[in-house]
């Protein structure tokens, strides 16, 4: 789906024909994403209809199409695009766990708001990184020791507690 959705509205109505099985029909909000089971190689008849006003999938308000199921089954996707437009980080960490959750099925789990604080500078000025505050470079900076990189085949657990 693309253009822009309203949130939690009716965006996707979709129905899905199988030989064999009756029809299933699914209404799909804005904004969110639906994991509708389909097993890998089996094949479905879609008949599309977007809801949204103004949005579009495949540039049609309706299509039909043959779909096939792969290895999560086959997702519809309501999010609208383009996806995060104007979000702030805690918007953004907030769709995120619940995108992971409506694909995965799992409990959702959110992000500590205390992980979504700016950051300074993680990282030390280093000669390989330019400082990122503003002003001149005045004189050379001194080299910072470079710690001996571990071969990280040879790692092992114990080694990476360290």
């Amino acid at each position: 789906l693309s253009g822009s959705v309203r949130p939690d509205k009716p965006a996707l109505r979709v129905s899905i024909e199988q030989p064999g099985l009756p029809k299933r029909e699914f209404t799909v909000s804005g904004g969110h994403l639906m994991v509708v089971p389909l097993a890998i190689g089996e094949q479905a008849k879609l008949k599309i209809r977007v809801l949204a006003r103004g949005a579009e999938v495949n540039g049609r308000r309706s299509l039909t199409v043959e779909a096939v199921g792969g290895t999560v089954g086959l997702i519809l996707d309501a999010r609208g695009r383009p996806l995060l437009k104007n979000a702030s980080t805690a918007q953004r960490a907030d769709l995120m766990t619940r995108w992971v959750s409506e694909i995965t099925g799992d409990e959702r789990r959110d992000i500590p708001a205390e992980w979504l604080k700016p950051v300074d500078d993680p990282l030390p000025p280093s000669p390989d990184r330019p400082r990122r505050r503003g002003g001149r470079r005045r004189g050379k900076q001194a080299a910072a020791p470079v710690a001996e990189q571990p071969d990280t085949d040879t790692l092992s657990l114990d080694d990476l507690r360290k």
